[in-house]
């Protein structure tokens, strides 16, 4: 663990608008001692405080796609490890060191681990859906009827520790391990990048894995059951996905 006493881990925090939640989650990264930087990219003109070196903030001109902002934060990094965060994300013990510490244990312990999370709970404090299956055409469609069209909320019964794909509001990797098969799809503008990335990786004969010993808590927007326009993109999104899947 004692690799640089600035720190060995690069963050990657894309805003879209996100303010309020930034400027918690950095006053917690901040703190951290294993972080060496926090690439923090603005993808929406607002004014976001902070005050510490770590933060290397970039303010894009015009909104890019969440793919876009990823690899160019990828490109920015200058740490072996990266960890990937939605800006409503928090650290329920306010330790993010506890949680950094444990993943990069969790990743050095099989040389396949490509990516690893830790266990991702709602708001309200239950584990969320952030660990499937790749998708298939059915689970959507039952998922659609299910949690969309009758509103019911999503449940997780029982947690796989080595998932097909895990979600992109938390993810730790090497940063060469993501740069080694071509970072995330530009294909995807928003939605089902993580799907693809994971599935890429898994193409490749790597894992990808969630660590037990630790969780943070992930205050999911749901944007696609609330508006058109994200809805639209998800399931574009999602239908590339299985073009990818099943006829390539």
């Amino acid at each position: 663990m004692n690799k640089d006493s600035n720190g060995f881990i690069s963050v990657i925090i894309v805003s879209h608008g996100h303010k309020n939640y930034v400027e918690k989650l950095l006053k917690q990264i901040i703190q951290s001692k294993l972080v060496k930087e926090i690439i923090l990219i603005k993808n929406l003109a607002e004014e976001i405080s902070y005050n510490d070196p770590k933060v290397k903030e970039i303010s894009n001109s015009f909104p890019k796609s969440y793919s876009e902002n990823i690899n160019f934060g990828l490109n920015e990094c200058s740490s072996e490890f990266v960890c990937l965060m939605n800006p409503d994300i928090f650290f329920k013990d306010y330790d993010p060191d506890k949680v950094l510490s444990s993943l990069l244990s969790k990743l050095s312990e099989d040389s396949n681990y490509s990516i690893v999370s830790p266990i991702v709970l709602d708001k309200e404090g239950f584990i969320s859906d952030f660990a499937r299956d790749f998708p298939c055409v059915t689970g959507v469609f039952y998922k659609f009827f299910k949690h969309i069209l009758l509103r019911r909320p999503i449940k997780v019964a029982k947690l796989n520790m080595t998932p097909d794909w895990v979600g992109g509001m938390f993810m730790f990797f090497k940063a060469s391990t993501i740069r080694d098969i071509g970072g995330f799809s530009i294909n995807f503008r928003l939605y089902y990048e993580d799907v693809d990335l994971c599935y890429r990786l898994k193409l490749s004969e790597k894992k990808i894995c969630v660590d037990d010993k630790v969780s943070v808590i992930h205050y999911g927007q749901r944007n696609s059951w609330k508006s058109p326009k994200y809805f639209y993109w998800h399931i574009s999104s999602m239908l590339k996905f299985f073009i990818i899947r099943y006829f390539k």
